[in-house]
């Protein structure tokens, strides 16, 4: 009798083994599959990310640009009567345009809010309101 119940034991532990192994090896090869798909989409955006960089390459080329802005822009190269040392000094002849502007002749603007940033942590702010 007691032979019969160690029988029965170890029939019934060899089903749950058989049942564990089963569902262990199921689960198993559904990763595998997840993993497969997961590599395949990685090898996708790859792909994508080495024809992103060829084509920010060709767009970014210096000689395309400078075509480009020949075509497009209508830009010409700056006159030293269109710059002054400081923006917060204005010439005090506005009428009279001067080919070289004279810098210790001007006077400090008054009354105006110039835009300034600082950078503070990761965030910029404005120190002037509008």
């Amino acid at each position: 009798m007691i032979i019969r119940i160690y029988n029965y034991l170890a029939i019934a532990s060899m089903f749950a083994a058989i049942i564990g192994l089963y569902t262990i090896k199921d689960k198993v090869s559904s990763l595998n599959y997840q993993v497969e798909q997961i590599n395949s989409q990685i090898n996708l955006e790859r792909d994508t990310i080495h024809i992103l960089k060829a084509e920010f390459a060709y767009l970014s080329a210096p000689n395309r640009i400078r075509e480009l802005s020949s075509n497009y822009l209508d830009l010409h190269a700056i006159k030293t009567s269109q710059m002054i040392a400081d923006p917060t000094i204005i010439e005090e002849q506005n009428t009279k345009i001067s080919s070289s502007p004279d810098v210790n002749n001007a006077r400090p603007i008054k009354n105006i809010k110039w835009r300034y940033k600082k950078i503070t942590n990761r965030y910029i702010q404005n120190v002037s309101k509008k």
